[in-house]
């Protein structure tokens, strides 16, 4: 459990990148995991972008229902 709801230090630390939502944190670790794990060029900025700019639209689509 890395307590991204209750506030943990990785939580802050990935707030303070730009994820907001724990589901985003979630995925951001693990796509850089994979990243690692496939000894693939992590540019951390590219994702946290990625996973704001889906959350963005997301929540769009959902008010605009």
């Amino acid at each position: 459990n890395w307590n991204f709801y209750d506030g943990s230090r990785l939580s802050h630390f990935l707030k303070q990148k730009g994820l907001l939502h724990p589901d985003d944190m979630a995925q951001f670790i693990l796509r850089t995991l994979h990243k690692h794990l496939n000894k693939k060029e992590i540019d951390e900025k590219e994702i946290v972008e990625y996973l704001a700019d889906k959350r963005k639209k997301a929540m769009e689509k959902k008010r605009n229902r």
